[in-house]
């Protein structure tokens, strides 16, 4: 058993549960939020940056669920795969140009952000390290995706920097865990989307207080799981 699988994200075409079998019981995946403009304030989605800061103080969060319906899919299934297909994430067999339409055309009429993928969420970080420190840890291990890279910072620092908690980093952090690896938050790096791997327990209170928007991953389930042949 390889020993970064435990602080790893699973490859395209590996079971997610399969990857983590003998290191996490569960795994949630957490769906990365799109986001709006909050009423009177103004931006320029082509030219102004959006720093974490900004976005938790000035934009609401929209759920998939919501974008499901404004733009009239099937199921989350294709809102996904819209999504990956916005980022051209996606082989010429899984293409589908008419649901990225839809969904660009109703993000420019409401003013909605898509969420970003291949790294964690700034709507969402400040809920994922209280969840860590409210389980009584007081230091975050950040890694790369490989598990090669990691960095140890105490949590009290990194709400003491709440604009750039990574900047101290020397590269992007696709895995963020406990120091004992009971509970990690890995992010693939072609996915709107960040998994939550520990016991049942552990996963279901955190999901049950933060509120997050997901599912929980079964035996079937893949990275890539809303693409069915």
């Amino acid at each position: 058993m390889n020993a970064t699988e435990s602080i790893t994200c699973p490859a395209e075409g590996d079971k997610i549960l399969a990857h983590y079998r003998g290191y996490y019981e569960s795994v949630f995946i957490i769906f990365h939020p799109f986001i709006k403009p909050k009423i009177g304030f103004e931006f320029d989605h082509e030219n102004d940056y959006l720093d974490k800061k900004s976005i938790v103080e000035n934009f609401d969060k929209v759920t998939w669920l919501e974008m499901v319906q404004e733009c009239g899919f099937e199921d989350l299934n294709r809102l996904d795969i819209a999504l990956r297909n916005w980022i051209g994430g996606l082989v010429a067999k899984y293409q589908n140009q008419v649901e990225v339409d839809k969904l660009e055309n109703v993000c420019k009429q409401f003013k909605i952000i898509e969420p970003g993928e291949g790294r964690f969420s700034d709507c969402l970080i400040d809920e994922m390290i209280s969840s860590i420190k409210n389980l009584g840890y007081n230091k975050i291990i950040f890694g790369d995706e490989w598990g090669k890279k990691k960095e140890a910072l105490l949590i009290a620092d990194i709400e003491f920097k709440k604009e750039d908690f990574d900047s101290s980093i020397d590269f992007i952090p696709n895995n963020m865990y406990t120091e004992d690896k009971k509970l990690l938050y890995s992010v693939h790096w072609d996915s709107h989307f960040t998994l939550l791997c520990s016991d049942l327990e552990t996963l279901k209170s955190i999901v049950d207080k933060y509120q997050f928007e997901g599912f929980y991953a079964n035996n079937e389930t893949e990275i890539y799981w809303s693409v069915k042949d």
